[in-house]
């Protein structure tokens, strides 16, 4: 999924919270949905594609607990208690949806797709994806040959839309 869309379920996450959330704990939620694609970044300064970077330990529910606690730590003073739990959902829904293609491939919803996450890393190692695929091969997979996520992407864009029209 873009940023568009990790965006936009960081920001329906953040709808959950009652009473509701300050703009500041908001924006908190909403980049720890995003928190995740960080390595994207990293890896294209790198010089490797940066659509590679679901295959990478960066991706992975490990690296969330690393990410949540250094958010806490920094936070923890500003915000209470319910919104870590948020950002704890918000960063594990990040895995969720870029391994979402995978899930919907096992129950034949969409054509044969590996899983890019490596859930129980470090006990287990997925091997990087070896083919030469540039971030517009990626790009053109995640459009055209398995849309499904994309529409999703579409959807949830959408519902934060929405929901943020109706809480004003």
């Amino acid at each position: 999924m873009l940023p568009f869309g990790h965006s936009a379920v960081g920001y329906l996450i953040s709808q959950a919270a009652k009473p509701k959330l300050k703009a500041g704990a908001v924006w908190l939620i909403v980049a720890a949905a995003n928190v995740f694609d960080l390595d994207f970044l990293v890896l294209t300064a790198l010089g490797i594609p940066g659509g590679r970077h679901h295959y990478y330990p960066g991706h992975t529910p490990l690296m969330g607990l690393i990410y949540w606690l250094v958010i806490y730590l920094i936070f923890r003073n500003k915000f209470p208690r319910q919104v870590f739990i948020l950002v704890a959902l918000a960063l594990l829904s990040h895995l969720i949806i870029d391994d979402f293609s995978h899930w919907l491939s096992l129950v034949g919803l969409e054509n044969n797709v590996s899983s890019q996450i490596n859930w129980l890393y470090p006990l287990t190692q997925n091997n990087v994806l070896v083919e030469p695929l540039t971030n517009g091969d990626i790009l053109r997979k995640y459009l055209i040959e398995t849309p499904k996520l994309f529409y999703l992407e579409i959807m949830a864009v959408i519902s934060a839309l929405i929901a943020a029209r109706i809480k004003k």
